[in-house]
């Protein structure tokens, strides 16, 4: 594969990457203000705004978020035709669900928010500016420009503190003035991507019933995955709290942070990587497309294999570190979430792929049925072991995501999977399992088995160092 793609690679993950994790940082910053300085109703109301509003958003996308970024990916012919159906499409989508909205606003229960609907005009702002500032980073994805994808994230999220913490120190901070800046920062960063889109060449092309046709059509499947996806996510929630108490919903939660915070991480790296491997599809260079796969896979397997053993080592003071005592018992839960995470963003890297090589379907019916896999299993597990039971359902329905996609990999010959990646896998469930079983304690045997695992993936890991050094051009032989 040619060491230019990774060095794209590379510079767009580590753009996208920082711009995430400053993100998230001034995100949990506001949010600290926000608890203290917001009463309890007030952040309520403003939770419930923003969900509703994202709400409207998910319904209004049409799957046109993902099909942009792989059209405009794939080079100047598709460029030049696809943004312009697309803002037709969303706008009426758009118009669609407000009209829809207007009509049935009020079906929705506010019971202990009864003053909700005297915001709805922002919901309707919020919802309007939202859905085409999310349509534009796509669009900025999809043209590869990383660079300035996280200076806009970064300089939004940093103003949009500093304006509250202004508001605080002059005394004028209040719930409508936060909204005031939530739409304000919206604005701002839709006038920031529309000066990094270069629209004048991307809009000069002509247009047919044919490309709505056909941008629908390729569209349609992802449209329903993403409404398959919120589905399970929400009954998922539904049954944790049908089956478990306050407290074991509780220690769920706390298992799911640090393997919800790591994934938003790695999704930076997905950023990167879709309009990549779809460039690397539109060109016929199925040759360069499989060695990407088969990179990513390796790389993220190998460092995320490392961190779960390291996670199964440490689980119990990693727990008492990052929260409390009194949630010692979610260490094992959290263990098979790092488990759950890993199969999630291998199964991210075949999905995405898939959709590159033009199949938009396939994701839609690999989800449908990890859905109908999880729903059913957390029903079981959650009776039978509780909170850990929770667990096991979010390991089994990325299991089943994660063959259902091999299948199709092998099927549509994208690519074959090492059998190295697999032995790896079961060396970490065999290192794993003998931890929880034994409870090693000991500091040394901890070493012991973490070095051990290291020597293990020797070769990955300088494979991976390998990688940085033609990154950054220096000249090597043999390491």
């Amino acid at each position: 594969m040619d060491s230019k793609i990774l060095k794209n690679l590379f510079k767009g993950t580590l753009a996208t990457t920082t711009g995430t994790i400053f993100t998230m940082g001034f995100h949990f910053l506001s949010i600290f203000f926000l608890a203290r300085y917001l009463s309890q109703i007030e952040f309520g109301y403003y939770a419930l705004i923003f969900s509703i509003s994202n709400l409207l958003n998910l319904f209004s996308n049409l799957g046109l978020e993902i099909s942009i970024v792989k059209n405009i990916a794939e080079g100047s012919k598709n460029r030049e035709i696809v943004l312009k159906p697309t803002l037709i499409l969303k706008s009426l989508a758009t118009l669609f669900i407000l009209i829809f909205y207007m009509i049935f606003y009020k079906l929705y229960p506010t019971d202990g928010f009864e003053g909700l609907w005297s915001y709805n005009f922002y919901i309707i702002v919020l919802f309007i500016l939202g859905s085409f500032r999310d349509l534009f980073y796509r669009v900025i994805q999809g043209l590869g420009k990383f660079k300035q994808y996280s200076i806009i994230q970064i300089s939004t999220a940093a103003l949009r503190v500093t304006l509250i913490l202004t508001a605080i120190y002059f005394d004028q901070f209040n719930f409508l003035i936060l909204i005031y800046f939530e739409i304000s920062i919206i604005t701002l960063s839709i006038l920031l991507q529309l000066l990094s889109v270069p629209f004048r060449d991307l809009l000069k092309g002509s247009t047919s019933l044919a490309e709505y046709k056909n941008l629908l059509k390729f569209s349609s499947p992802l449209y329903a995955n993403n409404l398959i996806t919120f589905t399970y996510d929400r009954i998922g929630v539904f049954i944790l709290g049908l089956f478990l108490t306050a407290s074991s919903v509780a220690i769920f939660d706390i298992s799911t942070k640090i393997p919800s915070a790591l994934q938003g991480i790695l999704s930076s790296y997905i950023l990167v990587f879709f309009p990549n491997i779809s460039s690397l599809f539109a060109l016929g260079d199925n040759k360069s497309a499989e060695q990407l796969i088969n990179k990513s896979v390796s790389y993220i397997s190998t460092l995320l294999t490392i961190l779960i053993l390291t996670i199964a080592l440490w689980n119990k003071e990693i727990v008492i570190l990052f929260f409390s005592t009194k949630y010692q018992s979610a260490g094992v839960p959290l263990i098979i979430m790092m488990f759950s995470l890993l199969l999630r963003n291998l199964s991210n890297i075949f999905g995405y792929s898939i959709v590159a090589a033009g199949y938009s379907k396939i994701p839609m019916k690999v989800n449908f049925t990890s859905v109908i896999v999880g729903l059913a299993s957390a029903i079981v597990f959650v009776i039978h072991w509780n909170f850990t039971g929770a667990a096991f359902a979010a390991l089994l329905m990325n299991v089943v995501t994660f063959f259902q996609y091999s299948y199709y990999h092998k099927k549509l010959n994208l690519i074959s999977i090492d059998i190295a990646f697999y032995s790896n896998i079961i060396i970490l469930i065999f290192f794993t399992s003998t931890i929880l079983i034994f409870g090693v304690e000991n500091v040394f045997y901890k070493l012991l088995f973490l070095i051990l695992f290291l020597i293990l993936n020797y070769k990955k890991l300088i494979n991976i160092v390998r990688s940085i050094l033609i990154i950054k051009n220096f000249s090597y032989k043999k390491l």
